[in-house]
């Protein structure tokens, strides 16, 4: 059986699993892939060594980056040792929590520029400048790969200030696909393409960061408040309405058109997995990002009056 995407090999060439006395059926059928996971991890032990050190440099970074914005922000703005409380309209100190969002926020604002560009720079040179199909899948760029390790970096500096901040277990969900998508193309040296086309999406993030920064201040409701309002939506619609989709499409047209080109691994079982991790993974996601797009729309036609806002009693 062939599976569309998947590369020809011949029977017996990713091994043949023989199962011994005592041993399941069950064990033998998982032998495939963890057999091509252990030999990508020591075929390029030496490229996932410093894939390692970079992960950790910029895990590193994302938490120095972290203590500045808290020694900056409290010396520099006021909103962010206190906010005003909408009932009685004084000045409430934040919380401990509200202070690891804020600075989160400060971090995610840059490094999601940072990702955007590097990630946007690897889909012009892959795909946008040149057509040939073994590059949109084997290509690779010294932009890719930082941006690739920043984005798993992040996930994890965001992830462990989840757990301190009590963030919804949708956030942590997401941040664990971001993980797994990342991984695969990192272990394999494959997908640097479609890894880069799916991850602009975090151009949204600066929209959505300045907008959350903008909302803790005294400029909410204003003109940076409500232009940040609108680049939002309009990225949204361009980069995870249109452009995900769009590059889950290409994925599936090389799948179909070009089968010895359109792997991520020679081993079927692997190869398969990572067609149905990312299939299912990229319809989460564009998911997520639709009921997300749907609440941003809400608030944007409320912040310029075509939809009334409810009056509290």
């Amino acid at each position: 059986l062939v599976v569309a995407g998947s590369p020809r090999v011949p029977v017996g060439v990713s091994g043949v699993c023989r199962v011994s006395e005592g041993e399941s059926q069950w064990a033998c059928r998982r032998m495939p892939f963890m057999d091509e996971l252990q030999r990508l991890v020591s075929e390029r032990s030496e490229e996932l060594t410093e894939n390692g050190r970079l992960i950790a440099m910029y895990f590193l970074g994302c938490w120095g980056a972290h203590l500045i914005s808290s020694v900056v922000s409290s010396a520099l703005v006021p909103s962010y040792t206190s906010s005003v409380n909408k009932d009685t309209n004084k000045p409430t100190p934040r919380t401990m929590k509200e202070k690891i969002v804020w600075d989160m926020n400060m971090v995610s604002l840059v490094a999601s520029a940072a990702m955007f560009a590097l990630y946007f720079k690897t889909f012009l040179e892959l795909f946008w400048n040149q057509s040939d199909v073994e590059q949109r899948w084997a290509g690779t760029t010294i932009w890719s790969m930082h941006a690739i390790n920043l984005h798993i970096a992040c996930t994890i500096y965001e992830a462990t200030t989840y757990v301190l901040s009590g963030k919804e277990l949708q956030f942590y969900l997401h941040h664990v696909v971001v993980i797994g998508n990342c991984s695969y193309m990192l272990v394999t040296g494959r997908g640097h393409l479609w890894c880069s086309w799916l991850g602009l999406v975090e151009g949204t993030n600066v929209p959505l960061c300045s907008l959350t920064f903008l909302g803790s201040t005294s400029f909410k409701g204003g003109l940076l408040y409500t232009l940040s309002g609108v680049m939002l939506w309009i990225s949204y619609v361009v980069l995870r309405v249109i452009s995900a989709p769009a590059a889950m499409y290409y994925i599936y047209l090389d799948s179909q058109n070009h089968p010895g080109s359109a792997w991520i691994s020679k081993d079927p079982e692997f190869n398969t997995g990572w067609y149905v991790f990312v299939y299912a993974s990229g319809a989460f996601l564009w998911g997520l990002s639709m009921y997300w797009f749907y609440l941003i729309t809400k608030g944007l036609l409320k912040a310029i009056g075509v939809i009334k806002k409810k009056k509290t009693p």
